[in-house]
């Protein structure tokens, strides 16, 4: 291999490997380092030979090269976030829940993500992963990585159509996600904080602070039974909707 052809082969890998940073899968932390190192370089080695590029563009100069791998972390990291961020709104969605069912302050932390999440967090982000798998997402996000490469080449960006606009766009949808999965247990927890409310205006010889507690706890877990599969529709159809977005940033990225 030459010199130019390391060159390429380096940049390829950092693309692939800031996406895995930042992924929502293999960026687990109980993922052993030595199988995402080698994933990075065989997956980089298999596009070193099907990525086109002309090789006399390493030839200019080092601060070049030096920003073509600026831009690739970059982009290999919003690739990766984009993934990230249908999980972190179904982790938002399970947090809004146990802030209304009591569960809130029961938060722990956990060595997967490396955050602190409630337990509702942890049944709808572990929930979304297994679904994500189900669809066969991660053959999508493997897929994607590669095609990236044809769409936007190693030495081509548009940063321009990158402004706060498209930033501020992916958030909102996270929150917006994140309240439509979470909208119907919390409907159901605001009417059974009223009907204890009614209840202890009625029947005040009820200690309404030891039944209320246990009252919504039972009505979240139970009304979460009944509507899992609906959840889990819902949630299968926010994941089916990642191909979209990933061909819109590639888009914005490739001009």
């Amino acid at each position: 291999m030459s010199i130019e052809g390391f060159q390429l082969y380096f940049l390829i890998s950092v693309r692939v490997g800031s996406f895995m940073v930042s992924s929502p899968i293999f960026s687990m932390k109980s993922m052993p380092k030595l199988l995402k190192i080698g994933f990075v370089l065989v997956f980089s080695f298999l596009l070193f030979n099907v990525v086109a590029i002309n090789e006399e563009i390493f030839k200019n100069s080092l601060l070049i090269y030096f920003m073509l791998i600026i831009k690739e972390t970059i982009f290999g990291l919003i690739l990766g976030y984009l993934t990230n961020i249908i999980f972190v709104s179904l982790q938002m969605a399970g947090q809004m829940i146990d802030f209304q069912s009591g569960f809130a302050i029961a938060s722990s932390f956990d060595p997967v993500t490396g955050n602190r999440v409630s337990l509702y967090g942890k049944i709808y982000y572990w929930l979304g992963l297994m679904l994500f798998f189900v669809v066969d997402g991660h053959h999508y996000l493997i897929y994607a990585l590669a095609k990236s490469f044809e769409l936007v080449p190693l030495t081509k960006y548009d940063f321009k159509n990158m402004g706060a606009t498209t930033i501020g766009k992916l958030f909102t949808e996270s929150f917006v996600i994140a309240f439509q999965i979470a909208v119907p247990l919390i409907f159901i927890l605001l009417l059974s904080t009223i009907v204890i409310g009614l209840l202890a205006r009625t029947v005040p010889q009820i200690n309404i602070f030891i039944l209320g507690m246990p009252l919504k706890v039972l009505v979240g877990i139970l009304t979460m039974i009944v509507l899992l599969p609906a959840i889990g529709n819902q949630m299968i159809d926010i994941i089916e909707t990642l191909p979209y977005k990933m061909d819109r940033i590639l888009t914005l990225f490739g001009g």
